[in-house]
């Protein structure tokens, strides 16, 4: 628990996970809080993604120091990539050595259903095995990045134990005032409960019908998600017309949130059970090191791999 001292000057970094809700922090709760100093992803400046090594510090001093207030940070790309996300800590800690650091963490099953629904929202028409599987049946598009272990340890190994916070998306997502609620307190947060808008919580993911239409439509789109289009995930297009992706999605998006598609596509169908299977095989390991070794024994209820 964090002193009194401890939360009334601690800058708060929180890292993401993606898909755990960082968008409704962003824009629901962190711009409420008062006398803090809020940035966000377009707030911030491009060098602070660089390598530490091509961080000019008395740059970074200057852009941070130039308010009184506490600051808050928040920007899901600070978890970083599979070539950096260990090397980050270090950095962060030179930039914010009185940091407190927030990780978002979420049942990779349903996480990369989700991801899969947000690559089809973007432009995406491959099925969900080339998702996973882009390269090989065997590499995961980017499991690394969530054996979250790994990660919580490193930024505890740099930040201390005590600084590192790992909050479970499944229980902000089933009691959102009561989380918030919670969360203020530990960080010592004052905002105004009244004027969150707890309607704007979640992305409702596309439901069977959502998907079949939006892999038609985005024939005639070469859109893909930045972090896809580095990628080998298959990408088929007839021929591209501009803002198709932009228009099709936000149309069938707004569909698929009133219900007017249907229900959201089922996790396990919309995987299919070897992919369960082997989802569940490849994080086993790394989600009970999180309850031996972090202590988030609550994984367990949300049915995480093990």
């Amino acid at each position: 628990m964090l002193s009194e001292k401890e939360k009334n000057k601690s800058t708060i970094i929180h890292i993401g996970y993606p898909k755990t809700g960082t968008s409704w922090f962003q824009s629901e709760l962190f711009p409420l809080v008062d006398s803090i100093q809020f940035y966000r992803h377009h707030d911030l400046p491009g060098w602070i993604f660089n390598d530490l090594s091509e961080i000019e510090m008395n740059t970074a001093s200057q852009f941070f120091d130039d308010t009184d207030k506490r600051i808050i940070i928040s920007d899901e790309k600070f978890v970083g990539n599979v070539n950096n996300m260990y090397d980050n800590p270090a950095k962060y800690k030179r930039l914010f050595p009185n940091a407190e650091v927030i990780i978002f963490i979420r049942n990779q099953i349903d996480k990369f259903a989700s991801n899969y629904s947000h690559h089809i929202l973007m432009g995406g028409t491959c099925s969900i095995s080339d998702f996973l599987f882009p390269k090989h049946m065997t590499s995961l598009f980017n499991g690394q990045k969530h054996k979250y272990d790994g990660l919580i340890s490193s930024y505890k190994s740099v930040f201390g134990e005590d600084h590192v916070h790992t909050f479970l998306f499944e229980e902000f997502r089933d009691d959102p005032k009561g989380f918030v609620k919670r969360f203020g307190e530990i960080f010592n947060l004052s905002f105004d409960p009244e004027k969150i808008k707890f309607n704007k919580l979640v992305n409702r993911r596309l439901s069977l019908l959502g998907f079949r239409i939006l892999r038609k439509l985005n024939l005639f789109t070469r859109n893909l998600p930045p972090y896809h289009r580095k990628s080998k995930i298959r990408k088929d297009y007839i021929f591209h017309i501009p803002y198709w992706n932009e228009l099709t999605s936000r149309i069938i998006y707004s569909m698929n949130h009133m219900g007017l598609l249907g229900r959201k596509y089922n996790t396990e169908k919309l995987l299919g059970g070897k992919n369960i299977q082997f989802l569940t095989e490849y994080f086993a390991e790394s989600n009970r090191n999180l309850i031996q070794i972090h202590g988030l024994k609550k994984i367990k209820e949300y049915n995480y791999p093990l």
